[in-house]
């Protein structure tokens, strides 16, 4: 399981998630990019920039190779954790999913294991902004 960002750390090596599904978009859906994230060619992960505090979406081939995700219009997908506003998530240690609400969109993700959405949780409260809302929805 990835640890949970620590402050006082100074390792600076990413954190790395390991994603069954992901979506980013803006409030329109004829704006959304989702990805149903399958193995065929590699896998796709979350990972966390530990010296800036962002967050981005990798594809990684069996080889160690990894490529940062693109837009259609060439673009990273990725997110600063300080843009984001609100986390909802399920704190029952079976959930996988969790939704984060930016400025002008949301992302959700779907991890491969639940305790891998209850890390990034905990990492993320710990680096966005003190006024970062939390929604825990009842099972």
């Amino acid at each position: 399981m990835p640890p949970a960002f620590n402050s006082e750390s100074d390792d600076l090596t990413p954190i790395i998630w390991p994603l069954r599904s992901f979506a980013f978009g803006s409030f329109d859906p004829a704006d959304k990019y989702e990805l149903q994230l399958g193995h065929r060619y590699g896998r796709f992960v979350l990972q966390l920039d530990r010296r800036n505090a962002e967050f981005g979406l990798l594809h990684r081939f069996e080889d160690s190779d990894a490529f940062i995700a693109q837009y259609p219009d060439d673009q990273p997908v990725s997110f600063p954790a300080v843009w984001s506003i609100a986390v909802c998530f399920r704190l029952n240690g079976t959930c996988k999913k969790v939704c984060v609400q930016l400025p002008n969109s949301q992302v959700d993700l779907e991890f491969e294991e639940s305790e891998y959405a209850q890390t990034f949780v905990v990492t993320l409260k710990s680096l966005a902004s003190t006024s970062l809302m939390l929604y825990e929805v009842p099972s």
